[in-house]
């Protein structure tokens, strides 16, 4: 542990006091968390309850009511969609939710895929 400074603390109860603490640069806990599942049997899963979970936040009301994400392999994201519709709008949104959800999943999902009611 070092502080901005270079100033490193004498020892780990040293490392706990307020003053080290607060000026220690930390890893967001999404960070830790996904490095706890990587390489696990649950990592799929557990990352798809995740994205389940933020999904209304990480692309708004709207869009989240016309999909959601419903299967993770590997890295790719698989997305039903409700209604057919909706696909040429979300495919040339592609780019930037792509973006949005790889900046939520430490960068832990490389493909989308839409898929109308499991059908591609």
């Amino acid at each position: 542990m070092r502080l901005r400074s270079g100033i490193r603390p004498r020892n780990q109860s040293d490392a706990m006091r307020p003053e080290y603490i607060a000026y220690t640069a930390m890893e967001p806990v999404s960070t830790v968390l996904f490095s706890l599942y990587r390489g696990t049997p649950s990592r799929e899963d557990w990352l798809l309850a995740c994205l389940q979970g933020a999904w209304p936040g990480l692309l708004g009301e709207a869009v989240a009511n016309a999909c959601r994400p419903a299967q993770l392999k590997g890295r790719e994201l698989t997305i039903e969609v409700a209604d057919a519709a909706w696909l040429p709008a979300l495919a040339g949104m592609k780019a930037e939710f792509l973006k949005r959800i790889r900046e939520a999943a430490g960068h832990e999902i490389q493909e989308l895929t839409f898929v109308c009611n499991g059908v591609n």
